[in-house]
């Protein structure tokens, strides 16, 4: 008799441990789907949706490096993003407003900066520009042939500006020789894509402005 009991308390004993062990085992690569806060199609491929245990969620990845990380892959069918860095919304005594990043045809960059002229005269080469960060990085990811600068005095004087090289000159035609000035240049990115201006195939996307309706 005191054999059969042990035999029935080491049985209790291994079958509890199987449950604290099976219990804490990572679930399946691909786990049932069914009505939970995050789910995917029966077809859909394995790993869909990953969560890793630092909480950083990937689509279309197993390893999301961020809060947020789809792999390299678009997001289509949006109406309007906010973010903080470039199309920001702020509150101002209690009321928050929409802004809205410019629409701009292809893929530009822009600059600008001021500077006064020395006896009617002001160059910069902004192939050397290690101490100026910001044209050091505008001329760095830019098509430098596609460079289009603009001047506007802030003296009474009337001034021109071109490119020699990579030098932007800035001349006075008459007024003020001491004139100071800003400055704006605009240029192609580097990676853009010319003047082919239709969206892939590979970004279908079904929320757009209808032009065409817009101008009956």
């Amino acid at each position: 008799m005191r054999k059969i009991y042990n035999l029935f308390f080491i049985l209790i004993i291994g079958l509890a441990v199987a449950i604290v062990v099976t219990a804490f085992t990572n679930p399946p690569g691909n786990p049932p789907t069914g009505g939970g806060a995050i789910s995917a199609g029966t077809n859909a491929p394995a790993n869909s949706i990953y969560v890793k245990s630092d909480g950083n969620v990937g689509i279309g990845t197993t390893n999301p490096g961020y809060k947020l990380d789809l792999g390299g892959n678009n997001i289509g069918n949006v109406n309007k993003i906010s973010v903080n860095t470039i199309d920001p919304i702020f509150k101002i005594n209690g009321q928050k407003y929409v802004t809205y990043v410019p629409d701009s045809i292809g893929q530009k960059v822009e600059v600008a900066g001021a500077a006064q002229l020395v006896n009617g005269e002001w160059s910069i080469d902004l192939a050397k520009q290690t101490n100026n960060p910001d044209l050091w990085l505008f001329y760095q990811i830019i098509k430098p042939e596609s460079i289009i600068p603009f001047v506007s005095s802030q003296s009474p004087a009337s001034l021109y500006a071109f490119l020699d090289g990579s030098k932007l000159v800035v001349k006075l035609k008459d007024g003020d020789s001491q004139a100071r000035f800003s400055y704006r240049l605009m240029a192609d990115r580097i990676d853009s894509r010319g003047n082919n201006y239709l969206l892939p195939e590979t970004e279908a996307n079904e929320v757009y402005i209808d032009v065409d309706l817009w101008r009956k």
